[in-house]
């Protein structure tokens, strides 16, 4: 397979070198350069997450020392604080630095999380964070307790952020998968936060519970939309988005929250462009809502793609967000989707017959088969 010259790894390559070793030697000057590179003759060779351990590995050489005096010693090295808000402002750069701090300093826990408190104004200290949840639940607690009014966003996302039970690329928390109630009071000190990258986190955080605890997500949201009245838009929008995943599945409390009641006088059609698509091109259509009934109906519309395996078995579904439409009595709605069927790392795909579905407020009211071809 060719090369992805946008991959994320080649943020980290010889400019980042460049950047990180001018940064630490105006921070530390007795750094050894030769050290720091000789431990990165292979860099090329690796991945994201690894390069990011090589080059943490390579710090460790350069700095020799011990952890107090390197942490402060790059701590030093940072620029200055960036707004998340701002284009381009993230260096990919300064992720070794937080990975160096996050991993070597386990036995110095509250060094160590000072150290990240900076860090993490520049670079997201999300993933090195969750180490010490684990091995100091109670400290870690305590001290993200105390920065939830920190005047910093990117110090107050990583509140939420760092604490997510099941944080994409992160270290799974297993405890608080389990039970999340820990974290709870962190979310409800942060869901009126004025970022919206704040606030967006606690979303996220709420939508990793739901996928083990719903109806306490869908309780937890309840009260805090009963708090306001009306609920302000910013507030929607985050019980919106962590509810995303309990309402393409029909969860019957998160539905009703906003609005979306079984659609007893729906009626719903799906219309194909094609019933054939080759892999690598998009399977098109349209959906038509009616509402046949005497109210007006509010409208989560759906749509998902039920996946063959190699096997030709239809073993997976994914649903996907269509659109949301408000219906008076004897309206209709019509919405095109172009929906592209190209592999990814996550999902394979496999010629046979697939089945598209369009589900109105969590229930299915219609499915069309279409035949996926091999290019």
């Amino acid at each position: 397979m060719d090369e992805n010259p946008n991959a994320f790894k080649h943020l980290l390559g010889a400019t980042a070198v460049a950047r990180i070793e001018a940064a630490v030697t105006a921070a530390a000057p007795d750094f050894d350069a030769a050290a720091f590179h000789r431990s990165l003759e292979d860099l090329g060779t690796l991945e994201l997450k690894q390069r990011v351990s090589r080059l943490a590995d390579a710090l460790v050489a350069g700095l020799r020392r011990p952890y107090p005096e390197l942490a402060a010693a790059i701590v030093r090295a940072l620029p200055p604080p960036v707004d998340p808000d701002v284009p381009n402002q993230f260096g990919f750069w300064i992720w070794p630095l937080v990975h160096v701090v996050g991993r070597e300093g386990l036995e110095h826990p509250e060094l160590a999380l000072d150290a990240l408190r900076e860090l993490t104004q520049r670079f997201s200290a999300e993933f090195d964070v969750r180490p010490y949840l684990v091995r100091y639940p109670e400290l870690t607690l305590a001290r993200l307790r105390s920065w939830v009014t920190h005047p910093d966003k990117n110090v107050r996302r990583l509140v939420s952020e760092g604490t997510r039970p099941r944080l994409p690329w992160g270290e799974r928390l297993p405890a608080f998968v389990r039970d999340p109630s820990p974290t709870l009071p962190l979310l409800e000190a942060l869901r009126n936060d004025p970022s919206e990258f704040v606030r967006r986190s606690v979303a996220n955080h709420l939508g990793d519970i739901a996928k083990d605890h719903p109806d306490l997500v869908v309780a937890t949201l309840a009260r805090w939309l009963d708090t306001e009245t009306p609920p302000s838009r910013e507030l929607l929008a985050l019980a919106r988005h962590a509810a995303r995943h309990l309402i393409k599945v029909g969860h019957p409390g998160a539905l009703a929250l906003f609005g979306h009641a079984a659609p007893s006088h729906v009626r719903a059609a799906l219309r194909l462009e094609q019933s054939s698509v080759v892999i690598g091109h998009a399977v098109c259509f349209e959906a038509t809502v009616t509402n046949e009934g005497q109210a007006s109906v509010t409208a989560a519309v759906d749509y998902a793609i039920r996946f063959a395996n190699a096997a030709g078995a239809l073993t997976r579904r994914k649903v996907f967000k269509l659109a949301e439409r408000r219906l008076e009595p004897g309206a209709a709605a019509s919405i095109t989707k172009r929906h592209p069927m190209r592999p990814v790392s996550i999902r394979a795909l496999f010629p046979g017959a697939h089945v598209l579905e369009l589900q109105v407020n969590g229930v299915v009211l219609a499915e069309v088969p279409f035949t996926l071809a091999a290019p």
